[in-house]
């Protein structure tokens, strides 16, 4: 029995095999999102940037130079939230 994607970098993530690798992270978390067929990660990037601009927040993220940035925990939280409600459907 294979080990899907989601639960292998879970797994990763809390044993610390990951730890502060978040290029890596980030690698997986877009084969997840592949493998779920959930979309692409910059699909899930506009995703949140229209949820903040919904909630007026935008702003509040984009850097001196104009550059949308948004920091790692609020991506991470956004994907596993989408990912198990995506699972529910």
């Amino acid at each position: 029995m294979s080990v899907k994607k989601y639960e292998k970098l879970m797994s990763d993530i809390t044993s610390g095999k990951l730890e502060n690798k978040w290029s890596d992270i980030m690698d997986e978390v877009e084969k997840v999102l592949k493998e779920e067929k959930m979309g692409t990660l910059d699909e899930m990037m506009d995703d949140i940037k229209r949820f903040m601009e919904a909630k007026g927040k935008v702003n509040d993220y984009i850097n001196d130079e104009g550059i949308f940035k948004i920091p790692f925990e609020l991506v991470f939280s956004w994907f596993r939230k989408a990912v198990i409600e995506h699972r529910k459907l």
